[in-house]
C-alpha cells in the first residue's frame, strides 16, 4: 500500500457531519484545525468529496449539484490580492485594482462558473490567505453563496475575517485530534494486514503519539529498511525504527520557524533522550 492508499482513520463520524451540515444548510461551511501532521488537508479533500456526494445543492432540487473547486494558500501568494485564487479568476478584470472593485469582480467570475450548481469552495491554509480573499470568503459564506471547507494549524493567526467566520457561527469549526492509541493500532494493522507484535504497535505508538503523518513514515521506513518484516502472517520490527529523509525534512521545516534558544533546547532534549 503506497502512501497515498493510507486510509483517513478516525474521521469517519466528522465527515459525516460535515456532509449533513451541508445537506441541512446548519451552517455556511467547516473549518478543520489540528496540529501538523494531524491530516487536514486529506480531510478538507475527503469532506469536499462527503458533500459533493449529498446529492443537488440547496435549492436545486433535481438539477445541477455541487461545483467543487481547491484552493492552497501559501506564504508566495500571501501578498497578492486573490493570489490564491488566480487560478481560478483567469478572466479577471483587475480594473483600477482597489479591493471594492476586485471583490466584485471575483465574486461576479466564480458565481458565472459555477452556473446553476452550488459552489463548494475548499482553501487550504488559511492562515496564509491575504485578506480581500479573507473577505471574499466571508461575504460568499454570509450570503450562502457558497459552502466552504477550510484549514488552519492549531495556535497560528488566521485573517480576521476567517476568524469571524467561527467567531460569528457562519461555519462550524471541527478540531482534528491526533489519533489515539486504539486508532493507531488498527491503521497500522489494517495497512500491513495480518498480526503486528504488540511490542511493535507500542514502538510506532511511542515515537509517532498518533500523529498519523509521522506513523506513516515511520512505518513506510522501517518496511523499506527491513527492520519491519513479516514473518508468515506476523509484523515484527527487529532493531531501531529508521527516521525517513521525508520525515527529517518535514521536521527540519516543522522547526526551522524556532528561536535558537528553543532549537538549542530541542537538540539536548533530542541528544538526551529521557
Amino acid at each position: 500500500m503506497t502512501a497515498q492508499e493510507w486510509p483517513l482513520a478516525g474521521r469517519g463520524e466528522t465527515l459525516r457531519s460535515v456532509a449533513r451540515i451541508a445537506s441541512r444548510r446548519e451552517r455556511a461551511g467547516a473549518i478543520a484545525v489540528g496540529p501538523p501532521g494531524v491530516g487536514r488537508t486529506r480531510f478538507a479533500r475527503a469532506a469536499l468529496a462527503a458533500v459533493g456526494a449529498t446529492g443537488p445543492g440547496p435549492g436545486y432540487p433535481g438539477g445541477p449539484s455541487w461545483h467543487p473547486v481547491w484552493v492552497m494558500a501559501s506564504r508566495p501568494t500571501r501578498d497578492i490580492p486573490l493570489g490564491a485564487l488566480s487560478h481560478l479568476l483567469p478572466q479577471l478584470d483587475p480594473g483600477d485594482g482597489s479591493p471594492g472593485w476586485l471583490l466584485h469582480e471575483a465574486r461576479q467570475v466564480l458565481m458565472r462558473e459555477k452556473g446553476r450548481a452550488t459552489l463548494l469552495l475548499g482553501v487550504d491554509d488559511v492562515h496564509l490567505l491575504d485578506e480581500t480573499t479573507a473577505v471574499l470568503l466571508h461575504q460568499l459564506a454570509s450570503s450562502g453563496d457558497a459552502f466552504l471547507v477550510l484549514t488552519a494549524p492549531t495556535g497560528v493567526r488566521v485573517p480576521d475575517p476567517i476568524f469571524a467566520l467561527w467567531k460569528e457561527g457562519l461555519v462550524e469549526r471541527i478540531d482534528l485530534p491526533e489519533l489515539t492509541r486504539r486508532e493507531s493500532d488498527e491503521l497500522v494493522v489494517g495497512v500491513l494486514g495480518g498480526h503486528v507484535e504488540t511490542s511493535t504497535l507500542s514502538r510506532l505508538w511511542s515515537l509517532s503519539l498518533g500523529n498519523p503523518l509521522f506513523l506513516q513514515e515511520l512505518v513506510r521506513g522501517a518496511r523499506a529498511s527491513g527492520v519491519l518484516r513479516a514473518i508468515g502472517r506476523v509484523w515484527h520490527a527487529d532493531g531501531p525504527i529508521p527516521i525517513t529523509a521525508r520525515l527529517a525534512e518535514i521536521m527540519q521545516q516543522r522547526t526551522e520557524g524556532s528561536e535558537p534558544l528553543e532549537q538549542s533546547l530541542m537538540r539536548l532534549l533530542a541528544f538526551g533522550q529521557p
